[in-house]
């Protein structure tokens, strides 16, 4: 465990990784495979940036932790004696903090999504609500004119963009094995007109299941899923978050126990849990951001051209979640080192 550290030892720039509590927390670190559920950016004088449901904001620390088991502080290793760059960054995107929402559905959507996970007999229901949940929660913000921000990504983006630079004293080096293995390709196997782009995130694990609806059909994900050509249940009318909340405690257990060999092969599909059900769900999810993000000129040019030719909107998600930077990716990245666990 990280020695305890007091807030006043802050410096502004920190890094701070929440362990949030309730099943949606705890899903969120147990599919990331890290111990947290929440990021946020210290701003200096007792204060922290973060995205949470009602926007980017900037509030006191002794209420941003309110709710959290621990929380963690991380700090820049080769730390420049200026930080306003990222603190310039920040205050940008706090400065149009109604613009953005952030629920942690969303966060739970992309990793249901792209990280290899377990298959139980209630994951594929689990998947299911989880994707319809988040599709009807960016769809609200699209229509108070906001945008979905991940907490992470607030953090990350803080970062990334405080100089123009590739490569300058605040780039978070995540993943990168995988990022110097993609800067290898050659420029010439991008489409026409495609700007070639390195993925922020992780991506997506080969044995996901967004891999597996983006390629052929085979592993676990056939098993139970119901015959091709089975119509999708209707997308629910409301979010049941008590019903996900059980459902993820479910999974959880059936993850922990240890299943009678072919159980999980021989379980009955749960109803809402054919292929298509979570074909149909992941394409909802994929189309309610693209609905965010239509027309935005940052939007890469290959992917502009794959939905106008009618591409499946989940290539639109496979590009998408590349960029998809999650608190994990946070404690995980070489450029930060840990200063502490804060005094609560």
């Amino acid at each position: 465990m990280a020695d305890t550290v007091p807030v006043e030892s802050l410096l502004v720039g920190d890094v701070l990784l929440y362990k949030g509590r309730g099943f949606v927390s705890e899903g969120i670190r147990f599919f990331d495979g890290a111990e947290f559920s929440h990021a946020s950016l210290y701003l200096g004088d007792g204060d922290v940036g973060e995205a949470i449901a009602k926007g980017l904001v900037r509030q006191d620390i002794a209420t941003s932790v309110h709710g959290s088991d621990w929380v963690r502080a991380y700090r820049l290793k080769d730390r420049p004696s200026d930080m306003s760059p990222v603190l310039d960054k920040a205050e940008e995107y706090l400065a149009q903090g109604n613009r953005y929402g952030f629920e942690q559905l969303v966060l739970l959507a992309f990793l249901c999504l792209t990280r290899k996970l377990k298959v139980t007999p209630s994951l594929r229901i689990l998947i299911r609500r989880v994707l319809d949940a988040a599709a009807a929660t960016v769809t609200r913000l699209l229509s108070q004119n906001r945008e979905p921000m991940i907490c992470s990504e607030f953090v990350y983006r803080a970062y990334d963009e405080a100089l123009p630079e590739v490569n300058d004293p605040f780039s978070l080096r995540i993943n990168e094995l995988v990022r110097a293995m993609l800067r290898a390709l050659p420029q010439m196997a991008a489409p026409a007109g495609a700007q070639f782009q390195v993925p922020r995130g992780q991506g997506v694990h080969p044995e996901s299941l967004l891999a597996f609806l983006t390629s052929q059909p085979s592993g676990v994900w056939v098993e139970g899923l119901g015959e091709p050509g089975v119509e999708a249940a209707p997308a629910p009318l409301a979010i049941d978050q008590a019903e996900i909340e059980e459902l993820i405690a479910q999974y959880l257990e059936e993850v922990i126990a240890e299943p009678a060999p072919g159980l999980v092969a021989a379980a009955p599909t749960p109803e809402g849990a054919t292929l298509a059900d979570l074909r149909a769900a992941t394409e909802r999810f994929a189309a309610s951001l693209h609905a965010v993000a239509e027309g935005e000129p940052s939007l890469p040019a290959d992917v502009r051209g794959a939905l106008a030719a009618g591409s499946p909107m989940s290539t639109y998600l496979l590009r998408t979640a590349g960029d998809f930077v999650t608190p994990a990716d946070l404690h995980r990245t070489q450029s930060l080192f840990v200063v502490g666990q804060l005094e609560m």
